[in-house]
């Protein structure tokens, strides 16, 4: 059992290190390419993601996804709006 974990704890971190490594590369690129605002870019599809994976875990139910982000309805919905995305459901 205590192997398993282990295997698992060492999984997560490779996963991990591989998502931060790609989000510096995503970094650099746009950096290079002398983007207006990095850190906007980065933001916008860091949050497209987290809302559309949590808008599908909820099924599309806004409070639901409201309170698995710690963020209020108002501020998803505006959210939303802001990245157009489609509210599954």
């Amino acid at each position: 059992m205590l192997l398993c974990r282990k295997a698992e704890t060492v999984e997560m971190e490779s996963e991990t290190q591989d998502w931060e490594d790609s989000l510096k590369q995503e970094v650099v690129r746009l950096l290079v390419a002398k983007s207006p605002s990095v850190r906007e870019e980065i933001q916008d599809r860091v949050d497209e993601i987290l809302l559309r994976s949590t808008l599908e875990f909820t099924g599309g139910n806004i409070s639901q996804a409201s309170d698995r982000l710690g963020i209020s309805r108002p501020t998803l919905r505006s959210r939303i709006r802001q990245l157009k995305i489609q509210v599954p459901g």
